[in-house]
C-alpha cells in the first residue's frame, strides 16, 4: 500500500516517462503524472506555464514531492510548499 505520493511533470516525454515508470514500479509510492500536449492514459493535463493551474494541481493532488523536468535535461525534486512559494514569488514579481 502506497503511503507516499509523488507527482512527475512531463510524464509523457522521454525522461519524464522513465522517471514516472520507475516510481510506478515501487509499491511504496502512489505515482501521479502530468503532461499537457500528450496527456493520455491517466496523466493529469495541466499547463505548467499557467501559475493558477499549477497551484490548483499541487493543492488538489496533495503530493509529498514534485519531480520537475527542465527542458528534458535533468530533474529536480521540490516539496509542494516550495512550488507554491515560487508561484507566489513569480506572481508578485519578487524573483
Amino acid at each position: 500500500m502506497a503511503n507516499r505520493k509523488v507527482l512527475i511533470t512531463g510524464a509523457s516525454g522521454l525522461l519524464g516517462r522513465a522517471v514516472y515508470q520507475a516510481f510506478q514500479s515501487d509499491s511504496s509510492w502512489q505515482t501521479l503524472g502530468q503532461a499537457y500536449s500528450r496527456a493520455k492514459g491517466g496523466l493529469l493535463k495541466v499547463d505548467l506555464t499557467q501559475p493558477e493551474d499549477v497551484h490548483k494541481m499541487v493543492l488538489d493532488t496533495m503530493v509529498c514531492i514534485v519531480v520537475f523536468r527542465h527542458h528534458g535535461l535533468y530533474c529536480s525534486v521540490w516539496t509542494p510548499w516550495f512550488v507554491l512559494f515560487m508561484l507566489f514569488c513569480f506572481s508578485h514579481t519578487l524573483l
